[in-house]
């Protein structure tokens, strides 16, 4: 039985740092770090679609690499706006949690969207910039 109440311990232990570091973190750098991450996030979408679809029309041999999406922007008109609204709508819910509000109330939860959301957002820049250059070398080489 003791180990059990040193595992419960540790785990209090660790909460609570995890805890005191969310909540020392300022809410408004937290927002505005999350708005400029989202906003290039939105901006590197518009791009994408943009270039893969120039990619896709303009150079005959480029094929889609995406196994959802590609069916959808080769077929016509109607599939090609629902790929659209899939890959914008995802976006959705980032949004929503650039929107929300810290409170009190669920104070710490949201803190730990927010932070969850900028980290993510951050570390799915580079395959963003990897496949925006990838098209615009297709595009232009």
């Amino acid at each position: 039985m003791e180990i059990f109440t040193r595992v419960k311990k540790n785990y209090q232990m660790v909460h609570q740092r995890e805890k005191r570091f969310i909540m020392s973190i300022d809410p408004k750098k937290l927002n505005k770090a999350l708005k400029i991450s989202f906003a290039a996030l939105l901006i590197f979408n518009i791009f994408d679609a943009a270039s893969t679809l120039l990619c896709l029309y303009c150079v005959p041999e480029v094929v889609e690499q995406n196994r959802f999406f590609a069916p959808l922007l080769t077929k016509g008109l109607p599939e090609l706006i629902f790929a659209l609204i899939v890959k914008f709508g995802l976006l959705a819910a980032v949004a929503i949690g650039v929107i929300i509000p810290i409170k009190r109330k669920h104070e710490m939860w949201i803190r730990t969207m927010k932070l969850g959301f900028s980290i993510a957002i951050i570390a799915a820049s580079p395959f963003y910039i990897w496949a925006l250059l990838t098209n615009f070398s297709i595009l232009l080489g």
